[in-house]
């Protein structure tokens, strides 16, 4: 999809462009009040994070993209709309997504025990690569001290240099903490599994895999894997440390964090992928209803998490109950120790996508509202604010999560 692209003048922010679509499909019958997106955005821009761009979909189409701010603060680089960010979590998503294609081809089956493919792991067949996507395998997540993250040795500062092996040697050593299917608990070492379940499945690397089965099908051409190419039109990413000052902190480790959230790309092509979902490009039938089926076991309730009850998680998507749809919004937010992110399909058939150049922000918590805030500016619908999650994580020094 090519873009037409405009400077506007009388923004106060130098620098921000803002882009429609263009397309031969007619328009939909539905204008962004662009007033009411930059309200929303603009109390977070170079206070919160550098840079944050925002792309709204619409029944099929991206039709609305802007970037506000810095890509990099010591060049002073814009951040643009082709600029790529770090999406986090939402690359959880898209995993489960390439793993529902090998159901569509007959490479793996979802009910399958994670040992038919992994007979390395070897508590592997005390779950399915469902419950993993699910995350309700029983492998110990983030309610848990200490957290699974470092229990196993990924995504955080504490991975240093392990290699895949070390990580399934931790795995081996820690078998799971409860049966399948009993609680909900947030792991991403259930996604890096399924990473490696994607891996063997295909005989090609994860990274080549998503290309392949994702990104390629659905038209994302900035999206990638970081670490498996160069870093292109990649925004600088920070940690915004509690007095206010913006570092540029170490890394995570992209193989024994990979799937569990290493992907970049730009905001638009998180809404293609959104889109491509909606009609039924990757996945149809029963498949497609797989991807957004609740567990049905409950999500945190506030003040732990920004729901409602009866919240509950499906393969890589927050099913929500919503003030003003009621059930039926899909949402998941992403977190590395350097960009924040959050994508948000609502039932009229709209997407909004943020990703920010920094962690460890008020923008990272109040992000859910701000979705609602910029879903505004296409409804003209009264803003109805979610439960305010309370900042929990200033830091002082760098470090991973």
């Amino acid at each position: 999809m090519k873009f037409r692209c405009y400077v506007f003048a009388a923004l106060a922010m130098s620098g921000t462009t803002a882009c429609s679509g263009a397309s031969a499909t007619p328009a939909p019958r539905m204008a962004v009040k662009e007033q009411t997106v930059d309200a929303a955005v603009a109390p977070y821009v170079g206070s919160q994070t550098p840079g944050i761009s925002v792309a709204i979909g619409y029944h099929g189409r991206v039709i609305f993209a802007k970037a506000y701010g810095k890509a990099d603060l010591a060049s002073g680089a814009a951040l643009t709309v082709n600029s790529r960010l770090g999406i986090g979590s939402l690359l959880k998503q898209m995993t489960s997504g390439a793993l529902l294609t090998l159901e569509r081809d007959h490479r793996l089956n979802i009910q399958d025990k994670v040992n038919v493919l992994l007979p390395q792991y070897a508590y592997g067949n005390r779950m399915t690569l469902y419950e993993l996507s699910s995350m309700i395998g029983g492998l110990q997540g983030a309610s848990e001290k200490p957290i699974g993250d470092v229990t196993f040795g990924i995504v955080g500062a504490f991975t240093g240099n392990s290699t895949v092996r070390q990580v399934y040697a931790k795995l081996n050593a820690n078998p799971p903490i409860r049966p399948a299917r009993t609680k909900w608990d947030y792991a991403n070492i259930d996604y890096w599994l399924l990473g490696q379940a994607i891996e063997a499945a295909t005989g090609k690397t994860y990274a080549h895999a998503m290309e392949e089965r994702v990104f390629g099908p659905l038209g994302m051409k900035t999206a990638y894997i970081r670490g498996a190419q160069p870093d292109v039109d990649l925004a600088t990413g920070y940690s915004r440390f509690a007095d206010g000052t913006f570092h540029k902190c170490p890394e995570l480790n992209f193989r024994t964090s990979e799937a569990a959230g290493m992907g970049a790309m730009t905001a638009s092509d998180v809404v293609r992928w959104d889109e491509g979902l909606r009609a039924n490009r990757l996945l149809s039938g029963a498949l497609a209803k797989a991807m957004f089926a609740p567990n049905g076991l409950p999500l945190p309730e506030p003040p732990y998490g920004p729901g409602l009850p009866g919240d509950s998680y499906a393969m890589g998507w927050d099913v929500r109950n919503d003030l003003l749809f009621g059930h039926g919004v899909y949402e998941h937010e992403g977190n590395t120790n350097l960009y924040t992110s959050i994508n948000v399909m609502f039932p009229d058939g709209s997407d909004v996508v943020l990703l920010g150049n920094a962690q460890y922000n008020q923008f990272a918590i109040s992000r859910y509202t701000i979705a609602y805030e910029v879903h505004n500016a296409i409804t003209g619908l009264p803003a109805v604010k979610p439960f305010k999650v309370t900042a929990t994580e200033n830091i002082s020094k760098c470090q991973n999560e």
